[in-house]
């Protein structure tokens, strides 16, 4: 499992085991996670997934699929996404490889990067889910496969990496521009997706405060409704229920690290009544927050 980390406008910082090597790779299990859900997120490195087992519900820049066993999904760079694994699966498990274009071009003068990244970089296109019986997602499938059996003591492990990663790359690419060509050029809401990329950074400013839908409206200057649309689109959830969930998982840190009273972290977080932070708090984590507490410092 990675260590999930999001600033504060839901940028997750990938956390590279060797600064001069820009990849990061990890197994998302979805029975460990809260409520059994990535929360949703983006980041400036591009992303390949490969769901090794059971089921799961993926959103790409707003847009649902659903995934079986064996299907693999490409995330752009910038690109707001999230998953969650449905009531009737147990057992979602992901394979999660990400990587920075540095990886194969040195700078964005160089000839791999203009003529490889930039066209899709920074694009209207959000991604692409890949079903295992295409022929590119089987390409995608066999590449990722390979990746998730390199192992960091494999003799020779930085080129091997380079050279599937490259294979992918092409292989992607090289679909993209014969079989798609205006999928490049498709309109992805964009628009939308900064919105909700400017109340997220609102929200978790100023989650300590009391927050209403129409301040969050006012903040990117649309309508109440047009706010909870939009952002229910992306982040699957209505502002207020994102709001107390951020709420919760900042209290649930402050439990872990600090030995502030839990009055005080209620008051930090935002809540007024502790006796609802309570209720709410068990509610997400199944355990009262003194329980919560104790589990770490055991």
């Amino acid at each position: 499992m990675r260590i999930f980390q999001v600033n504060q406008d839901l940028r997750e910082t990938l956390t590279y085991q060797d600064l001069g090597f820009p990849i990061e790779c990890c197994i998302d299990d979805y029975s460990l996670l809260p409520q059994h859900t990535l929360s949703c997120h983006w980041h400036y490195e591009f992303e390949f997934d490969m769901l090794l087992s059971g089921k799961l519900d993926y959103y790409i820049g707003g847009e649902h699929y659903r995934l079986q066993a064996g299907d693999c999904v490409f995330i752009n760079a910038n690109t707001l996404h999230m998953a969650q694994q449905p009531p009737d699966c147990t057992d979602a498990k992901m394979f999660v490889f990400s990587f920075s274009s540095s990886l194969l071009a040195h700078d964005r003068e160089s000839v791999i990067y203009k003529k490889y990244f930039a066209p899709i970089w920074g694009k209207d296109f959000p991604g692409l889910v890949l079903s295992h019986d295409m022929p590119l997602g089987a390409e995608v499938h066999a590449a990722l496969h390979e990746l998730l059996l390199l192992k960091q003591d494999s003799p020779c492990m930085e080129l091997r990496c380079i050279s599937i990663v490259s294979r992918l790359w092409s292989s992607l690419f090289t679909c993209l521009c014969r079989d798609f060509p205006d999928i490049l050029h498709s309109k992805h809401d964009t628009k939308n997706e900064m919105r909700v990329k400017s109340i997220l950074f609102y929200i978790h400013e100023h989650f300590s405060e009391a927050i209403t839908i129409d301040q969050l409206a006012q903040q990117v200057n649309i309508s109440q409704t047009e706010c909870f649309r939009c952002f229910k689109r992306f982040v699957r959830k209505s502002p207020m229920v994102y709001i107390n969930e951020y709420r919760l998982s900042q209290a649930a840190k402050q439990l872990r690290e600090t030995a502030s009273t839990i009055t005080d972290i209620s008051l930090s977080c935002g809540f007024c009544n502790t006796s609802y932070f309570g209720k709410l708090f068990r509610q997400q984590y199944g355990v009262s927050p003194s329980q919560y507490r104790k589990q770490f410092k055991n």
